[in-house]
């Protein structure tokens, strides 16, 4: 089941953190447009008003990684 951003606003603005798969759920809607721009800049203010966690940070990574493109260039390598 995944978490609203609703419920993680509610869990930040308590004071309460995230969990590595709460946070990973959270950053994929993100990622995949469900968020407002409003929810987005609530939810990284609460973040770093209490302080970013490993488990956040190890969380957002892995949610963007799984939104991200991979490209292959049949040119030349890009530098």
């Amino acid at each position: 089941m995944s978490m609203a951003m609703q419920d993680a606003l509610r869990m930040v603005q308590a004071g309460n953190a995230l969990s590595e798969g709460e946070a990973e759920q959270v950053f994929a809607a993100i990622m995949a447009g469900e968020a407002t721009p409003s929810q987005i800049g609530a939810l990284l203010m609460g973040l770093s008003i209490r302080g970013e966690t490993p488990e956040v940070v190890a969380g957002a990574a892995r949610a963007m990684r799984a939104a991200a493109t991979t490209i292959h260039p049949h040119a030349r390598p890009l530098l």
